[in-house]
């Protein structure tokens, strides 16, 4: 679970579901997998331009089991 995620969940204890939190949340998560994917490829720099797409989606989906966003 991200930190992300963490937040929306308890921030969903106490307001009832809202179409815009639930955006806002739906583009902090972007951010976040924006931000993750960078310092990913950022520590492996031999990797292919084609492998770094590969590899990230495989380490998140593994890690984070949570779908494409």
């Amino acid at each position: 679970m991200t930190a992300v995620e963490w937040l929306e969940d308890e921030i969903r204890w106490y307001i009832s579901n809202d179409d815009k939190l639930y955006d806002m949340f739906k583009k902090a998560k972007q951010m976040e997998k924006k931000q993750m994917k960078k310092a990913y490829n950022h520590e492996r720099p031999n990797l292919l331009c084609y492998e770094k797409g590969t590899a990230f989606k495989e380490y998140y989906s593994k890690n984070y089991k949570i779908e494409e966003l």
